[in-house]
């Protein structure tokens, strides 16, 4: 069953990157190889159409204007859907 979902790659050094992928190689097993450092901004669904989908993104999004943040602060979270235990650091990167 294929899932749609939409995601955000953030611009980071290298040094970040290489330092976000050796935390998710081993805290993230399940998708450090299936996809880069990334933010959810919509979590999978797999019950829609993907036109459907898309058109609600857009128009969910038409007047959200781009924002930079930066992390402070991180947490463990438990999956809700599935056993698996999701670690973010707090370690301040830029």
């Amino acid at each position: 069953m294929r899932k749609l979902l939409v995601v955000s790659y953030p611009i980071i050094s290298h040094d970040c990157f290489d330092w976000i992928q050796g935390l998710r190689k081993q805290y993230d097993e399940l998708n450090f190889k299936a996809i880069a450092p990334h933010f959810t901004l919509v979590f999978p669904v797999s019950n829609i159409k993907q036109e459907t989908f898309v058109q609600h993104v857009k128009q969910s999004v038409e007047s959200v204007k781009s924002f930079e943040f930066a992390i402070r602060c991180a947490t463990i979270c438990n999956d809700a859907f599935r056993r698996y235990t999701h670690l973010f650091w707090n370690e301040q990167r830029t």
